[in-house]
């Protein structure tokens, strides 16, 4: 069984400490990043995450002063809770 913090984009892969968006957790402080991955200095704390299997294993997070949940990919990790 696998946690909600298992990247579930790449699971084989051992990534150690990382601070990839797949495994951002509920209060850290993230960076959002644009579609190219290039960072966009509007920082937030991530206050849910969501999961969906739709469309295959999907990811979101829900960060404060954010209207639209964000993909976990276009975010990386700033400060771990």
């Amino acid at each position: 069984m696998s946690s909600v913090t298992d990247c579930i984009y790449h699971p084989e892969e051992d990534h150690g400490e990382t601070d990839h968006g797949c495994y951002a957790c509920v209060g850290d402080l993230v960076e959002i990043l644009n579609p190219m991955g290039e960072r966009t200095g509007i920082y937030s704390l991530v206050t849910a995450v969501e999961t969906s299997n739709r469309i295959g294993p999907m990811r979101y997070l829900c960060l404060y002063g954010q209207e639209l949940r964000v993909k976990d990919s276009l975010v990386r990790i700033i400060n771990r809770s």
